[in-house]
């Protein structure tokens, strides 16, 4: 493996217990681990974990945006991603991700297919998501284009993928030169902005990332206001001038060349435009799904006893990540399978604990 030309950037706040659970993965691999801790009180750390040269625990208690911004200091290595402290990156597909931007320069970022788990009380779950990364890339040669591109038929490509590090690092100080905006994506778009504007993105047709919905996101904590909302409100004109000031400050070529205000405001008009048809739309099927509410109420009593029993009894596909993985994406089953044990022994210590 290539991993150790890798650094795993993993930010949290108030989970420390998932902290402990992601150096316990990733210890068993080669790559450099950073941790940005925004918890109140540092965590109690063992002696091997401290004296380790791969894993730096860096506790500060300061906003998301800030550091991220800060976990540019930390970055030595040739590529780096970052990753939520309840989620998984298979080590396989990260390796092919490194080799792939090895061996294609004109590419910045690369990652690959995902999936979504949960735990039931039983077992580890799964919903499908993200399917929009299935053959998924940014390949124009002209950088105008592959910004629009990006934003126009959206994916997370850019973002929690392999990038060079000279892109993390400008990205993450875009990302960090600002109080948080009122909507939570904000933090991607810059990201995804600045590195379609430096090059090239590819999404691999392999499992890579094990999204998971065991606890809220860190993301949206303070900040719900849709990018739709943001963006068409006019009373955040000011935000909206950061946010494009912050991209064309940290989105500078080898001849000094930056992105213009243009091309900015026009590839996020594309993102929004394709946000509200899909949200028109949304709210016409819903208009046209309606259904009474006993109908509703003993679907949703039909669906509750198939998932306490059958489906879990079974290891019914489509229920059990296991049997998904087994199904969809045989060659990563052995890793998936210590991802869930690893998630199975984590919450049963838990519910014993509660």
């Amino acid at each position: 493996m290539n991993l150790e030309r890798l650094t795993i950037v993993i930010p949290s706040r108030n989970r420390q217990q998932y902290i402990l659970r992601a150096i316990e993965f990733w210890s068993k691999t080669p790559v450099q681990l950073v941790i940005l801790d925004g918890t109140e009180s540092p965590i109690k750390l063992s002696k091997e974990i401290v004296a380790s040269e791969k894993i730096q625990y860096v506790h500060a208690v300061v906003p998301l945006e800030q550091r991220l911004g800060r976990s540019t200091e930390f970055i030595k290595t040739e590529y780096a991603a970052v990753v939520s402290d309840d989620e998984f990156f298979l080590p396989s597909s990260l390796a092919n991700c490194v080799k792939f931007l090895d061996d294609n320069i004109d590419y910045v970022a690369c990652k690959g297919l995902a999936i979504s788990f949960g735990w039931d009380g039983q077992i580890v779950n799964w919903r499908p998501i993200n399917k929009s990364l299935k053959g998924y890339k940014v390949d124009s040669e002209n950088r105008s284009e592959r910004m629009f591109d990006h934003l126009a038929n959206y994916a997370h490509a850019s973002w929690w993928s392999v990038q060079r590090s000279e892109v993390y690092i400008q990205a993450m100080k875009a990302v960090g030169s600002n109080p948080a905006f009122p909507s939570a994506p904000c933090v991607e778009l810059q990201v995804s902005l600045i590195a379609s504007f430096y090059g090239k993105i590819m999404v691999l047709d392999e499992l890579m990332w094990l999204r998971s919905y065991e606890n809220e996101s860190l993301w949206w904590a303070k900040a719900r206001l849709s990018v739709r909302e943001w963006w068409r409100d006019m009373s955040y004109h000011e935000d909206h001038k950061r946010f494009i000031g912050a991209v064309i400050s940290h989105a500078i070529d080898e001849d000094g060349q930056t992105p213009s205000e243009e091309e900015i405001k026009t590839a996020m008009e594309a993102l929004v435009r394709g946000a509200e048809e899909r949200y028109k739309m949304g709210k016409e099927k819903k208009r046209k799904n309606t259904r009474p509410d006993w109908y509703m109420s003993l679907n949703k009593a039909i669906k509750t006893l198939l998932n306490n029993t059958i489906y879990r009894k079974s290891g019914y596909p489509g229920y059990s990540l296991l049997s998904e993985v087994q199904r969809t994406h045989a060659d990563k089953y052995k890793e998936v399978s210590e991802v869930v044990k690893l998630v199975n022994d984590f919450q049963s210590k838990n519910m014993k604990k509660g």
